[in-house]
């Protein structure tokens, strides 16, 4: 005597109710497969940190089961290392970056740039590939005049990309016309753009880069990483960029955040009857035997453009 599944109608023979079940077995662990697959590949495509509640954006989860099964493949990759967690907050996690570049030194290159810098810099720093130097500077302090006589020494023996937060084409031309040994069309060489954030996102690799300058109004602990970012994108080239610094503070925004990445610190403050400029970190010495660190030189700034030497560099 057969067994027939007499709750349908005709009822179904024992052969084909088995025949259901496996399929719909089957098919179960295919859709969890799917979706396995789909946390994997949301995963891998996330950079950074992320929670598990942001699982609702992949599309194929549409149901309470389908985001228990997303769960439990998010605790396997935990498992695997493939993720690990980020905090004590409930489901936060990271993804495991196990990649870094090999430090090639022994066909790497120590030829300098060659880059001469406002107020004799050059002679006391060695201007290396990838490094990221940073001017801290008061209001008024004469950053910006500094910054465009940098990109006035090297523009015609480098590729010059120059970016302000604060002018305009009106204001840069005015500024530019302040020079009196440059010509406008000599100034052609200049690569200058607007951009008050994000900078990381535009960084030519290769290039000289100056950021004139990079605002920070709150959060100031994010400067170490907005500076990492844009070291991260560099080859070739080099990145200069502008903090704003309050009276009477030693550092720029950001504080010691600010100083973990650069290889050359400045900074800059007005001194009546000019003006004051520090070295306050340098860590490729020109001279293995002198250390750069502190020492300091004013100078009078013309015109809005022509420094000049007050004193030599010294310590205070």
């Amino acid at each position: 005597m057969k067994f027939l599944a007499t709750n349908c109608q005709p009822p179904f023979p024992e052969k084909e109710v088995k025949a259901k079940v496996e399929s719909a077995l089957e098919r179960s662990i295919i859709k969890e497969t799917n979706l396995a697959s789909a946390v994997r590949e949301w995963v891998f495509s996330t950079t950074g940190h992320f929670f598990s509640t942001d699982l609702h954006q992949i599309p194929q989860l549409s149901t309470k089961r389908d985001m228990k099964t997303a769960l439990q493949e998010i605790y396997r990759l935990e498992k695997q290392g493939i993720i690990e967690k980020a905090s004590d907050r409930r489901g936060h996690f990271r993804t495991v970056d196990s990649q870094c570049e090999k430090i090639d030194f022994l066909s790497a290159g120590t030829e300098e740039l060659e880059l001469e810098w406002p107020l004799g810099i050059h002679e006391y720093y060695r201007t290396l590939r990838k490094n990221i130097i940073v001017i801290a500077g008061e209001q008024d302090a004469g950053k910006t005049a500094y910054l465009l006589n940098f990109a006035k020494l090297n523009m015609h023996k480098h590729r010059i990309r120059y970016y302000s937060s604060e002018m305009g084409d009106s204001e840069m031309r005015s500024r530019l016309e302040l020079f009196p040994d440059v010509t406008l069309e000599q100034w052609s060489a200049l690569d200058a753009r607007e951009r008050s954030d994000n900078f990381s996102d535009v960084i030519h690799p290769d290039d000289v880069n100056i950021i004139d300058y990079m605002e920070m109004h709150d959060q100031f602990y994010l400067i170490s990483a907005k500076l990492k970012q844009i070291h991260d994108k560099l080859r070739n080239g080099i990145a200069v960029v502008a903090l704003q610094k309050s009276p009477g503070v030693e550092l720029g925004r950001g504080g010691s955040f600010s100083l973990e990445k650069p290889r050359l610190y400045l900074t800059m403050r007005p001194d009546y009857p000019g003006g004051l400029i520090k070295i306050i970190k340098c860590k490729n010495w020109r001279n293995p035997g002198i250390s750069p660190n502190g020492l300091e030189k004013h100078f009078k700034l013309y015109s809005g453009c022509q420094f000049s030497e007050s004193t030599k560099w010294q310590r205070e």
